[in-house]
């Protein structure tokens, strides 16, 4: 008789730029559609998503009546909140990477432009680096 392993749970964090392809109508987008679906269709897969992160999913894009997130990937969220698949990662309002980098960012150095786009995609890294 084998002993009884605890059931492991990968965490994944998707990105902004991910839920917004979901909706096109490019390869590329099916591909994002395709990697939500996978992660919806394993249920050891869970979504991990920061109170940052989740808003700038739902945010306004530059067009007024559109957030960043397309239709399909908004209710790819939902199902996945509906069947309890979400883990909400809750992050420290300053850490070690976002001082670094912010110091960088307007340091002017030669990095500074670098440092201004890591900022930018900050919530996806420091969710995955909080989660449990």
């Amino acid at each position: 008789m084998h002993p009884q392993r605890a059931k492991t749970h990968i965490a994944i964090v998707v990105d902004t730029s991910v839920a917004r392809a979901a909706g096109e109508s490019s390869a590329q987008s099916r591909a994002c559609r395709d990697a939500l679906l996978a992660v919806q269709d394993n249920q050891d897969c869970l979504l991990a998503i920061s109170q940052a992160l989740q808003q700038e999913w739902l945010a306004r894009s530059d067009e007024p009546t559109r957030p960043h997130a397309s239709r399909f990937a908004a209710q790819w969220l939902a199902k996945m909140e509906s069947r309890g698949r979400v883990v909400g990662v809750t992050l420290p309002s300053e850490t070690p990477l976002r001082r670094a980098l912010e110091q960088v960012a307007h340091s002017g150095a030669p990095l500074a432009a670098h440092a201004q786009g890591l900022l930018k995609d900050l919530p996806v890294i420091e969710t995955a680096l909080y989660v449990e």
